[in-house]
């Protein structure tokens, strides 16, 4: 069964150049948290550095870019904040 998404290190292809070559760039990818209620979970996974997914239950949900590092950290932060509010505990 394939996987759906992209996982850690995988690579993007991007046409470059005059003669339009193939070039691959990685992807890096790493995941800030995970909470959980009822068997259900979400993920905040912070891609390229400066974008902020938002995974629940495997499928994106959003997703946002931001200038900073620190900034999307901070976004990443405070959705926790709210979510362990509502009921959801902290899950690695």
């Amino acid at each position: 069964m394939a996987r759906r998404g992209r996982q850690r290190g995988s690579r993007v292809g991007v046409l470059v150049g005059p003669r339009r070559q193939l070039k691959t760039m990685a992807v890096s990818r790493e995941r800030l948290w995970r909470v959980r209620k009822r068997q259900q979970s979400i993920d905040a996974i912070l891609r390229d550095e400066v974008t902020l997914e938002f995974v629940m239950n495997g499928k994106r949900v959003t997703a946002r870019q931001w200038g900073t590092r620190a900034q999307a950290v901070n976004a990443a932060t405070e959705k926790r904040t709210e979510l362990e509010r509502a009921g959801w505990s902290t899950h690695w």
